[in-house]
């Protein structure tokens, strides 16, 4: 596997930026300066240099799915961002689009306030999507590969993303030293990959702001169970067959509905697929199967399409209940599986409860206002993709310091004092009036745009209630029926 070099390619001399006609080379001349680290090439000659095997600082190619920054002038104008507090993210941009906007927002908010001792956050964002006309990097491969570069390559020390469990999982294990925020991975298997007992000494690195999936298992099952009650049947009478994809995320989920499931005396069957093909195939054997509901588990936005097409045109479907889970609370699956329509009466699904209230509304507000109308709703984790930010914001904030400096150990460290304090809401001008005094050792209790953020101390994980929701009548949104509390 390999990159497709970008366009841009930072020269070390006098930090200026040279523009290549021919596929990332670099025309400049570097100065001759030896180094034992890449942050000894950065400090001397700003963002893009790097410490080569010989010893001496080097020019960095900038890979093309990595050209995205904020603010957009990063790479274009080193010398103004020679001390900035750089982040990076790693999404998938052409399925999160939405998401990724939130994060620059985040950072916008941030420099309005006067950033960091009056230098600038910025933000580099690799996207992890296939694409021949990158790189030849399948999207498990740029996935990886994106995660190294920006913190072996670049030493950004926070991560903002991805946005599924397995890709963040993958994410995780491929860095090291490393902050890692995603906003949407939920799978309950995360929680083991990271520190167990987390401290001040210790910790943990993996931190997200979407509660884990140990209720929204327990409240698909109590969604099932309910409605059976209301037409007077029983578990054991009620079949249901389990679609998903065995990553992280599918197999967390899964165990975690038929823990509860079998608890209450019923039995589901599970289909499992890795490929396109070995989707069609599970959902043709289901539709042709004789169960009563279908619980479909994957955060591939993709997946979830194809599935919801492929149901529609098998006549074994259209009297089979169909479950959905977080990944498919987004408008764009409901567009691109209008063929399906048909069929959207019979879903229902869970998600973390949609985000109420003025914090969530006042980010509405700038997202429209700085993106010319477009809708932060329209994608199920923006506001978490928001907060996920103001996360590593402040956590660099304590880094710098109470520590003398940014790294991912010491932004974690930063991160345990967020649930526990005066309360913050995380909106625009709230930056300058808390960022100061929580990095002068402060503790802040965060309410952000998806609500409050509390966090255990002792597992480093938040909670929050799960809504049931189900496809709006007009079949272009969602209505949330019920929500269930931790």
């Amino acid at each position: 596997m390999r990159w497709r070099s970008g366009t841009r390619a930072v020269a070390s001399s006098g930090a200026a930026l040279l523009v290549s006609l021919a596929g990332g080379c670099s025309f400049g001349i570097i100065d001759v300066s030896p180094c034992e680290a890449n942050a000894d090439c950065r400090d001397a000659f700003g963002l893009g240099s790097a410490c080569a095997a010989d010893g001496y600082c080097e020019l960095v190619d900038i890979p093309a799915r990595c050209l995205r920054t904020y603010p957009e002038d990063l790479f274009d104008d080193p010398e103004s961002y020679q001390d900035a507090v750089v982040l990076g993210s790693v999404y998938d941009e052409t399925a999160f689009p939405l998401e990724v906007q939130s994060i620059d927002l985040a950072v916008f908010h941030a420099n309005d306030g006067g950033g960091l001792d009056g230098e600038p956050f910025a933000v580099i964002h690799c996207t992890n999507h296939e694409d021949g006309a990158l790189d030849d990097l399948s999207q498990d491969e740029a996935n990886e590969a994106s995660a190294v570069f920006l913190t072996e390559t670049l030493d950004v020390p926070t991560l903002i993303g991805p946005a599924t469990s397995a890709r963040t999982e993958a994410a995780f294990l491929a860095v090291s030293d490393t902050l890692v925020i995603s906003p949407s991975a939920t799978s309950v298997a995360l929680t083991a990959l990271d520190e167990t007992a987390p401290s001040d000494d210790a910790p943990g690195l993996l931190w997200r702001t979407a509660p884990p999936d140990s209720l929204q298992g327990e409240v698909i099952a109590g969604d099932m169970l309910g409605r059976l009650e209301d037409i007077g049947g029983a578990p054991s009478g009620w079949s249901v067959a389990v679609i998903y994809r065995p990553d992280s995320y599918g197999e967390g989920l899964t165990e975690e509905f038929e823990r509860h499931w079998s608890g209450a005396g019923g039995a589901a069957s599970r289909f499992s697929f890795s490929s396109s093909s070995e989707l069609s195939e599970s959902v043709t054997d289901v539709g042709s199967g004789a169960y009563h509901e279908v619980l479909f588990i994957s955060s591939e936005k993709e997946d979830i399409t194809a599935f919801l097409n492929a149901a529609a045109v098998l006549n074994g479907y259209q009297d089979k209940a169909i479950f959905l889970t977080d990944g498919a609370y987004d408008t764009d699956i409901l567009d691109d599986a209008e063929a399906a329509s048909a069929l959207f009466e019979q879903i229902r699904g869970t998600v973390p409860t949609p985000p109420a209230g003025t914090v969530y509304e006042a980010f509405l507000a700038s997202f429209s206002a700085f993106y010319q109308g477009q809708n932060a709703s329209d994608s199920g984790f923006t506001a978490q993709a928001y907060d996920a930010t103001w996360l590593a914001l402040y956590g660099a904030a304590w880094s710098v310091e109470e520590e003398g400096g940014l790294s991912g150990p010491g932004s974690a460290r930063g991160l345990r004092r967020i649930s526990d304090g005066a309360v913050v809401e995380l909106r625009s001008g709230s930056w300058e009036p808390w960022a100061y005094s929580f990095a002068d050792g402060a503790g802040i209790d965060v309410v952000g745009a998806s609500g409050a953020l509390d966090y255990d101390p002792d597992t480093e994980e938040t909670s929050g209630p799960v809504a049931v929701w189900a496809v709006a009548p007009t079949g272009q949104g969602f209505e949330v029926l019920y929500t269930v509390e931790p």
